[in-house]
């Protein structure tokens, strides 16, 4: 028996069937889900020591860990993807702002615009700059429609050189995850995880014949990821060459995905809830219960932080 949102074991999803727990949606959430904000659409969400922030449609919020009181950080933006790195947030807008890729500090002062015209820029992830200092970092993104993997060097003063391309001619390139030494993100077509090394700039499959790999998520010796198209939470050791493990099985579209120091954090698109399972395998746990359209997922030391999309909350609950 597996253990699946909304309390109930299930079989194999069939992905596009509604979620099986609708109906259960219609009594009170989870009481142990403590909401943090609402909106009519909420897309990203990111955490630090201090803050929680968030996106909805047009906004960037942000809100004290103590008060959970919400401030606009920046207003007509049209974000997507957020992340938040060193006292500041980055994203990535769609169409109606011309697909840019922006940073804001967390009190709201100090918008840039780093990049223009990033055709379908997606999923922004933010890492220190090897041998730079902390006040140097380095962007990236993935743009799925035109087979890229870019990124930017920011500083204290701003961008640093032009956008930098990493892997092209990609296979639609999605769920971008990165750290100091590698870069890794998902070819969704051809099932794949790809990597490419930072010191050296060599790209290599780590990972094939999965089946719709969707978000991920590293530490310092594994690449964790949800594959969507088999229901399952996996991880492999991030130089590869040995199969890959299989930490849960027979959940519904896991899609949303992070680690924290013992477990691996996902959401699921098809039975509303939010789980958790421990890094070395063991049964999936529940951690929140009755999520409708339940996205995005974050964690600090004490909290799982995530987003329902639409009708959009954020959310958290202990750990």
């Amino acid at each position: 028996m597996f253990l699946v949102g909304c309390g109930a074991p299930s079989p194999d999803p069939v992905l596009n069937d509604p979620p099986a727990c609708y109906e259960e949606l219609k009594q009170p959430s989870d009481p142990n889900a403590e909401q943090i904000a609402t909106a009519s659409t909420i897309f990203g969400i990111a955490v630090d020591d201090n803050g929680i922030y968030w996106s909805t449609g047009r906004e960037v919020f942000a809100a004290d860990k103590q008060t959970l009181t919400p401030m606009l950080v920046a207003g007509d933006q049209e974000p997507k993807s957020l992340a938040v790195h060193r006292g500041y947030l980055y994203w990535t807008n769609g169409p109606l702002k011309d697909y840019q890729v922006n940073r804001v500090r967390t009190d709201g002062s100090g918008f840039e615009v780093l990049v223009t015209k990033a055709l379908g820029a997606d999923s922004v992830t933010v890492t220190d700059s090897p041998g730079e200092g902390a006040d140097h970092a380095l962007v990236y993104w993935v743009k799925p429609s035109a087979g890229l993997v870019e990124r930017v060097a920011v500083g204290p003063d701003g961008l640093l050189g032009g956008v930098q391309v990493i892997a092209s001619n990609e296979d639609i390139p999605t769920w971008i995850a990165a750290d100091e030494a590698g870069v890794f993100w998902g070819a969704r077509v051809r099932g794949e995880i790809r990597m490419a090394d930072v010191s050296s700039g060599i790209v290599e499959t780590i990972v094939t014949g999965d089946s719709d790999p969707a978000e991920l998520a590293l530490d310092n010796d594994f690449v964790y990821w949800g594959s969507h198209g088999t229901g399952s939470i996996r991880k492999l050791p991030r130089k590869g060459n040995v199969a890959v493990d299989i930490l849960a099985s027979h959940q519904a579209g896991p899609d949303r995905l992070t680690v924290d120091d013992s477990h691996v954090y996902w959401t699921t698109a098809y039975s509303c809830g939010v789980m958790r399972v421990a890094k070395t395998g063991g049964e999936p746990e529940i951690i929140a219960n009755r999520q409708p359209d339940a996205n995005e997922i974050v964690v600090d030391d004490a909290y799982a932080y995530w987003t329902n999309f639409q009708p959009g909350s954020v959310l958290r609950v202990p750990k």
